[in-house]
């Protein structure tokens, strides 16, 4: 890990556990501006279209398929890019949604990447980061765990890379 951005993820997660408290009845908008801040510790940058697109709808094709196995949404909050490929995409939720246990989110997030033949899709609130699996076709009752890497806060350091 790069020493400079592993010490920005430091001083992040220690900026948000002092925070978090008064987070806790925090907007969508809000989390999304900690959001920005994570993602760009990990060279994303927000402001530029090439590489994040925030509530993007996805392909025709890719509603059609969503439909197809009875998914209502189709716009993820953010799309990773690489140029004009898309790469990732995340989902950003409250604080108060129950990231490790809900199904319905877990449902979302494996329906966007499946949707669009992506290798993982991923879902945060800050406060929890999980990526999905999107290889097979997700059904809404798929147990929340398959296929799912999930990591609290302040797990962060000593799993991710900058």
């Amino acid at each position: 890990m790069n020493a400079e951005a592993k010490e920005l993820l430091k001083v992040f997660i220690e900026e948000y556990e002092n925070h978090k408290d008064s987070l806790k009845d925090a907007s969508e908008q809000t989390m999304r501006t900690w959001i920005d801040r994570f993602l760009s510790i990990f060279d994303w940058n927000c402001q530029d279209i090439n590489q994040v697109q925030q509530e993007k709808m996805v392909s025709r094709e890719e509603r059609e398929r969503l439909k197809q196995i009875g998914s209502t949404h189709s716009k993820p909050d953010y799309t990773l890019k690489n140029g004009r490929v898309r790469v990732n995409f995340l989902d950003a939720k409250d604080l108060q949604d129950n990231l490790k246990e809900s199904q319905e989110i877990a449902f979302q997030a494996r329906s966007y990447g499946w949707s669009a033949g992506m290798e993982c899709s991923i879902v945060t609130n800050i406060e929890e980061l999980v990526f999905y699996g999107c290889s097979k076709e997700p059904r809404p009752d798929d147990f929340v765990d398959a296929e799912r890497l999930y990591f609290k806060f302040d797990e962060y350091l000593e799993n991710f890379d900058c």
